[in-house]
């Protein structure tokens, strides 16, 4: 398996894990770390994708910009999340 494959399927599992997690922490009512947990899965997941199209980016600033400008036909618009 490739070094990018590998990558890719890691993060893939921790988005499956981040949503688990999420899953355990609503049924204790704890829907702050929910939100903080579904995020993160869906950082993991982007991320993955991106790598499958041979892009990356180190910050969540520089995700979201290449996901919003490289995978057409999804548009990303996160009101309130500068410089998180």
């Amino acid at each position: 398996m490739s070094q990018d494959a590998e990558l890719i399927r890691h993060r893939l599992q921790r988005a499956r894990e981040a949503l688990a997690e999420a899953s355990a922490l609503l049924d204790v009512g704890f829907t702050t770390g929910v939100v903080n947990r579904t995020y993160y899965a869906c950082s993991y997941a982007v991320n993955a994708l991106l790598l499958s199209k041979g892009l990356s980016s180190a910050k969540h600033s520089g995700v979201l910009s290449l996901f919003s400008q490289r995978v057409r036909g999804i548009v990303i618009s996160v009101a309130g999340w500068r410089g998180h």
